[in-house]
């Protein structure tokens, strides 16, 4: 833990785990919200097994990302995106159940084309019809 607390005190914008097994083409994404490092620690932390389970593909947000005081991206400390063939929902909920006690996303906006799941986790499909990107309004 105090390896990955230092890599994101040091490290810019984002630290990504990309799962080359894991098609995630469908365009789902979570994104569980807080405001310092120890909440992005904290998340990964209690989500390690489930996202290597799910053989998920998820950035973490660092000091650098939470510094710069963007409303819409300085609060998505951890972004993971939902394995193809998997219910975005029901994902949500393995999510929730491993955090339900979390608490460093409270008084957190809504990010926006964000749909909100429950207690710091959000939700959006990021691909149209075609598998083209659509950015968040």
């Amino acid at each position: 833990m105090h390896k990955l607390h230092n890599t994101l005190t040091t490290s810019n914008g984002y630290f990504e785990h990309h799962n080359g097994s894991a098609d995630v083409s469908n365009g789902w994404k979570l994104s569980v919200q807080g405001k310092t490092v120890q909440d992005a620690t904290f998340l990964y932390e209690s989500l390690r097994d489930l996202l290597s389970s799910s053989k998920c593909s998820f950035k973490i947000g660092t000091q650098k990302l939470i510094d710069k005081k963007h409303p819409q991206q300085s609060t998505k400390l951890l972004t993971i995106y939902v394995p193809n063939g998997v219910d975005v929902k029901s994902f949500c909920e393995l999510v929730y159940l491993n955090i339900m006690d979390y608490k460093g996303g409270q008084d957190i906006k809504t990010p926006e084309s964000y749909e909100h799941y429950a207690n710091a986790i959000y939700f959006r499909n990021d691909r149209n019809e075609s598998g083209e990107y659509i950015p968040a309004n």
